[in-house]
């Protein structure tokens, strides 16, 4: 099913069909001396639940996700690194997103579109219930009995496999939504917040 993100092909920045990059889910994105980035976000963006997709989720990915030990034992991606040195993820308000390296990181944009997409954000107000930061320990408790795991943190990255594509409560940003559950028959619907439209403006 992860081949669905693949051949959806909804990305923060894409390729065109002459193969150049465009802003895609962004609606704009500017770069500054090949090492900051700043990205523009659509304004009444929804992910496929409805819900606002704002700078928050780019923020719980970065603040609680990627920079915490236990859901990230080695520390923040790749995609946040050029050569040894991290780069920095800042919100100035609710539609942008500054990404700053120390270097230059030419290739960063080639990433974000690259077929298995590195998710720098994530559907915050879904994923806080399976976060120790965001919920009771009794609930948390109560959560990681009912999944069988050891404890919150493979809970958390139980539900949080957006490429793979196989949690059917996990709202996405891509064009086709799981339906399915649990069954081998593999179902997927329209996601009915899908940005794109064609040039008469009807959504696809």
């Amino acid at each position: 099913v992860r081949q669905m993100v693949v051949y959806g092909y909804a990305r923060l920045v894409g390729y065109d069909d002459t193969y150049q990059l465009k802003p895609d889910i962004l609606r704009d994105v500017d770069v500054f001396e090949g090492r900051i980035f700043t990205l523009h976000l659509r304004t009444g963006h929804r992910w496929s639940d409805g819900a606002p997709f704002t700078s928050a989720d780019f923020a719980y990915w970065w603040e609680h996700v990627a920079q915490n030990p236990e859901l990230s034992p080695n520390g923040p991606p790749e995609i946040m690194r050029v050569g040894n040195d991290l780069g920095t993820m800042s919100f100035p308000g609710k539609h942008t997103v500054v990404i700053s390296f120390p270097l230059a990181n030419p290739n960063y944009l080639q990433t974000l579109a690259q077929a298995s997409p590195p998710f720098i954000f994530r559907p915050a107000h879904y994923l806080k219930q399976f976060h120790e930061n965001f919920n009771t320990p009794e609930a948390m408790e109560a959560m990681i009995d009912a999944k069988r795991v050891r404890s919150w943190a493979p809970l958390h990255n139980k539900m949080d496999n957006m490429y793979q594509f196989d949690n059917a409560a996990l709202p996405t940003l891509q064009p086709w939504v799981v339906a399915s559950g649990t069954s081998s028959r593999q179902l997927f619907i329209r996601n009915p917040y899908f940005h794109r439209v064609d040039a008469r403006g009807t959504q696809l």
